[in-house]
């Protein structure tokens, strides 16, 4: 409430859907991300922030069942988004490539004369991004 009148603190309306198909060793995903009826700009009743649409996307190839790699698409409508009432911007379309394998170490352990054999998993990703 400001000045016995109620304000609007943030967006009236949110709408945030996604689909994902999976086929063989191929994933593809979209999310679509709406803000609207927002909130006035921190500077004063002026004008209200600019609806948010956000479409972002994500393909991944997973060529076997130690090895992953994944492309993820960012703001595709590249879109000036409003993140907050000071009306910075969300980052333009951007992506990010990654690449992830396991790895699995063998030890041998001998002890009291016995031979264990144990296994470690590692994971080390590879991430490649350009703006």
């Amino acid at each position: 409430k400001d000045a016995g009148k109620w304000t609007q603190q943030s967006s009236r309306y949110q709408f945030t859907a996604g689909a994902k198909y999976n086929y063989s060793k191929l994933g593809v995903g979209v999310n679509l991300y709406y803000l609207g009826d927002r909130e006035d700009a921190s500077y004063g009743s002026l004008h209200k922030l600019k609806n948010i649409i956000k479409l972002n996307s994500v393909i991944n190839y997973d060529p076997d069942k130690n090895n992953s790699i994944t492309l993820n698409l960012y703001n595709l409508l590249d879109r000036d988004n409003s993140i907050n009432v000071s009306e910075n911007l969300d980052k333009p379309f951007n992506w990010t490539l990654s690449y992830e394998s396991n790895y699995l170490i063998l030890h041998k352990v001998a002890q009291n004369c016995v031979t264990f054999l144990k296994t470690a998993c590692f994971k080390t990703p590879l991430i490649l991004s350009v703006k």
